[in-house]
């Protein structure tokens, strides 16, 4: 992490000088102090790495679980979304389990 704010701004406006025409703009505008400030709190609230995982690992288990035992018993499958609420669940599950990890960690 860049310790200054200047020095930020140099590092940005030395990385942005070498994107091409078309990029530059794009990164000016994500480098934004708005969009910065809520792609961060979107970083720290809702797209965790964790969560996001066992979110994802739940979902493809479930899912193929379903479509497995559909497929031997012969049925057909209309719709998964169940899936959506796996998900979501698997999400709060990893949440929790990160939060809990990360009381463990502070207390020894």
């Amino acid at each position: 992490m860049v310790k200054n704010k200047g020095d930020y701004q140099v590092t940005i406006a030395t990385a942005q000088s070498r994107l091409s025409s078309t990029d530059r703009p794009l990164s000016k505008l994500l480098h934004t102090p708005a969009i910065d400030l809520v792609l961060r709190t979107l970083e720290r609230s809702l797209f965790r790495i964790v969560p996001m995982q066992i979110a994802l690992v739940a979902t493809v288990t479930v899912g193929l679980l379903i479509v497995c035992i559909a497929y031997f018993y012969g049925y057909h499958i209309a719709s998964l979304n169940v899936l959506g609420g796996v998900f979501i669940l698997g999400f709060i599950v990893g949440a929790v389990y990160e939060y809990v990890r990360a009381l463990i960690r502070q207390v020894k």
